[in-house]
């Protein structure tokens, strides 16, 4: 499954779908429908410039944060993340930036299992 900010810069405290990216108030306009049920174990970030401090992106799921992350530190544009998550066919998933240190740059995200 993949996310991004569609060339635009992510921001802190904004939700993540297919090429937009949303506000607090608009989480519904980028989430995406899940076809079949799955369970994520892992996710990739990737932002086109680094950012001095590292950052933590959250697979959310039904509006919820799960507990599947990806970190990418600081000085570097790629990032991994661990945990796990199960979704079941029709759940709505999009990523969620974190509330500060987003770096002003278009990212994007994979999630797999």
């Amino acid at each position: 499954m993949l996310f991004d900010t569609g060339g635009t810069n992510a921001a802190n405290n904004r939700f993540v779908g297919n090429s937009f990216i949303a506000d607090a108030g608009h989480e519904g306009e980028v989430q995406q429908i899940v076809a079949s049920g799955a369970t994520f174990t892992t996710m990739r970030c990737h932002v086109a410039v680094a950012a001095a401090g590292s950052t933590t992106y959250t697979l959310r799921v039904n509006g919820g944060n799960s507990t599947l992350t990806c970190t990418i530190a600081g000085g570097q544009t790629n990032g991994s993340g661990s945990g796990s998550v199960t979704v079941s066919a029709g759940d709505s998933v999009d990523v969620a930036t974190p509330g500060a240190g987003t770096p002003g740059q278009p990212a994007s995200f994979a999630v797999g299992g």
